[in-house]
């Protein structure tokens, strides 16, 4: 039955993969595994409440199933019952403590409790058990930049493009890091590469222009928002920045409609420019 209810599962079929579990533990009530994959089939289906009391019958079974305790900790994350999570995943790491993906998943439910240093602490293991962790060096990055520490963001992130020359939010990452740090020319040169990669990122093209502003590459600047708005024409600060642009450069016809379009799309923004 256990196999049957495997099969369903990964065709998709998880009302049918329970039949098979609960088949399984009629037969044999201290198989954990059959509870454990009933839990499964009920994440798979998004049923994530109905998930926790096959998997925490496979736990009073064996306390020592990381399989349950790595499910369990997914659907209280789902549930937003962050502390609930923290308590599956250490579970899991005394069970696997050598595992950097359990590491990186309790720094992750730190992280939504804003548990900030024990994050940090945290997804330094998962790298120091694997040290090309994408993920865990671009997650440890956000930590920082989160808690305003730049320096060892943008460090945290060149590692991201040292490891994934191509990942285009690690460059963009270090060019919003450079602006954030008045580094408008090192910033310039992250959200470029962003582009080389990606040359429809949004927010790349729009930060591209503030730092082009900055160095007062004006004209560049017209041609990052125009690009921005074309991606996205709902993009209020885009339209705004278009319009001041044209403005600075005393193109005042110019500047209206883009103006006009950014109160359209925000009106609250009409006093801000009149007053």
């Amino acid at each position: 039955f256990i196999e049957l209810g495997n099969v369903y599962l990964k065709v998709q079929k998880y009302d049918l993969a329970i039949e098979a579990y609960q088949e399984a533990i009629d037969l044999n009530p201290g198989f954990f595994e059959a509870f454990t994959s009933t839990g499964v089939a009920h994440i798979a289906a998004q049923r994530y409440k109905q998930a926790i009391l096959p998997l925490e019958s496979a736990l009073r079974i064996n306390p020592d199933d990381g399989l349950a305790y790595l499910n369990l900790g997914a659907v209280y994350s789902k549930l937003k019952q962050h502390k609930k999570a923290v308590d599956a995943f250490l579970e899991l790491i005394r069970i696997h403590h050598d595992d950097p993906k359990a590491y990186y998943l309790l720094a992750v439910e730190y992280s939504k409790l804003h548990l900030y240093d024990d994050a940090i602490n945290r997804f330094k293991d998962a790298i120091r058990l694997k040290p090309n962790y994408i993920e865990g060096h671009f997650q440890l990055s956000q930590v920082y930049y989160w808690t305003g520490d730049l320096k060892a963001a943008l460090k945290a992130f060149t590692k991201v493009t040292e490891i994934e020359p191509n990942n285009v939010e690690g460059h963009f990452k270090m060019g919003d890091v450079f602006q954030r740090l008045m580094d408008h020319a090192s910033a310039i040169k992250a959200f470029e590469k962003a582009l080389a990669i990606n040359p429809n990122h949004k927010l790349a093209n729009y930060h591209l222009g503030i730092s082009y502003i900055k160095l007062e590459r004006h004209e560049d600047a017209l041609k990052s928002y125009k690009k921005t708005i074309l991606l996205d024409p709902d993009f209020v600060e885009a339209h705004y920045q278009l319009g001041a642009t044209f403005s600075y450069l005393k193109q005042y016809k110019k500047s209206i409609d883009p103006l006009k379009k950014a109160i359209q799309l925000n009106p609250k923004l009409s006093k801000a420019l009149f007053e």
